[in-house]
């Protein structure tokens, strides 16, 4: 039996799961399956490019990191407080933003243009009569996310342990622990901002009658292509990991303004999204502007036609998600002492982390240095 056995997880994952699917909102996306698959593939992914310091950690623990990934969706949405505070934080609508169509080529300068800090991109919009809470702020809670991760960690010199009890252990070790939770839960918003249909208003379709597809595509066709996606998730994460770094400018820009360039790109490929979903998988169009979802095959006939598309999007993730990481792990430790640190527990005091976008300079000149 191993230590911490991963039908557990997948319980505890399928619990909160069903929850999700009786609330089909905006801010869902990819469902559990997905998150898990994104958040499994980071690990997998600076497993290998980190095996003498934090590599097999991650890799130890990417079950359990998985499973904290899907959290926002299966617990900050239901524990937000009135005003739902969680909502706006999975989603970042391009087209409310910059104002233009996914094929428009004045949408790279109106990336580069656009403020990477909270309070710039606020004013930034107000003077286009935008409100930044209508926009979504997905951008800043990934960072928000790798900054409370990186609080953790950035004291961590020589974790200490072998199989111990996260929530019983001090000091360094400590950090470790509560550091993977964090990145667990940003692996949830690097996830959120490959999936084409968070960067729009129309966030299901409705507009073209294609109601429905937010969860078909996120939900549905992930779960009936799994197994059998998560190792080409992880094939392809590997090989185009540089170069989709370079084009996203991850050396040199926030992560902030990396997590842009890449939800841009969702908005860019949404309409190949759509239009596969009118020749493949729609059988009955509902009404365009009205909410009444599309009639659809079922997932299993139709879904292989999007494999390598949810292939590509789900590595985009997965190695987003890695980036962010890896961006916060110290380089300098010494893991003589944790060659077999393995946490016996789940973090389960899983309050709601309010939204708060302003972090010192110190965190940014860390992650400056660390590119």
């Amino acid at each position: 039996m191993t230590p911490f056995p991963r039908n557990l997880v997948r319980l505890a994952i399928l619990g909160a799961a069903l929850t999700c699917a009786l609330t089909p909102l905006k801010g869902f996306a990819w469902g559990s399956v997905g998150h898990t698959m994104v958040a499994e593939t980071a690990a997998l992914v600076l497993e290998r490019e980190m095996p003498k310091t934090w590599g097999p950690l991650l890799g130890r623990h990417r079950v359990e990191m998985g499973f904290y990934s899907t959290l926002p969706d299966s617990t900050f949405r239901y524990n937000d407080g009135p005003k739902k505070l969680d909502r706006p934080t999975h989603y970042f609508d391009v087209d409310v933003a910059f104002q233009l169509e996914p094929n428009s080529p004045a949408l790279a300068k109106a990336k580069q243009d656009f403020p990477r800090g909270y309070a710039d991109a606020k004013k930034f919009l107000k003077a286009k009569k935008i409100d930044v809470d209508t926009v979504g702020s997905a951008l800043w809670r990934a960072e928000q996310f790798q900054y409370l991760s990186w609080k953790q960690f950035k004291t961590v010199k020589k974790p200490e342990g072998a199989y111990v009890q996260g929530k019983a252990v001090n000091g360094e070790t400590r950090a470790v622990f509560n550091g993977l939770f964090y990145l667990g839960l940003l692996a949830h918003y690097t996830a959120d901002v490959t999936m084409p249909l968070h960067s729009t208003i129309d966030w299901n379709a409705y507009k073209s009658g294609q109601g429905g597809i937010h969860f078909y595509y996120e939900n549905e066709c992930v779960d009936s292509l799994e197994p059998g996606l998560s190792g080409d998730v992880l094939e392809l994460a590997l090989s185009k990991k540089e170069s989709w770094l370079k084009k996203w400018n991850a050396e040199n820009d926030t992560l902030a303004g990396v997590v842009l360039s890449v939800i841009t790109e969702s908005y860019e490929i949404l309409p190949s999204v759509l239009e596969l979903d009118r020749e493949k998988f729609i059988l009955q169009i509902a009404k365009p502007l009205e909410h009444h979802d599309a009639k659809r095959k079922p997932a299993k006939e139709a879904c292989p036609a999007l494999k390598s598309h949810l292939v590509e999007q789900l590595a985009k993730a997965s190695v987003l998600t890695a980036h962010a990481w890896k961006q916060v792990l110290p380089t300098q430790v010494d893991m003589s002492k944790a060659q077999t640190l393995r946490f016996a527990d789940l973090e389960q005091d899983i309050k709601f982390v309010a939204p708060a976008y302003e972090f010192p300079a110190e965190y940014y000149q860390t992650m400056k240095k660390v590119q």
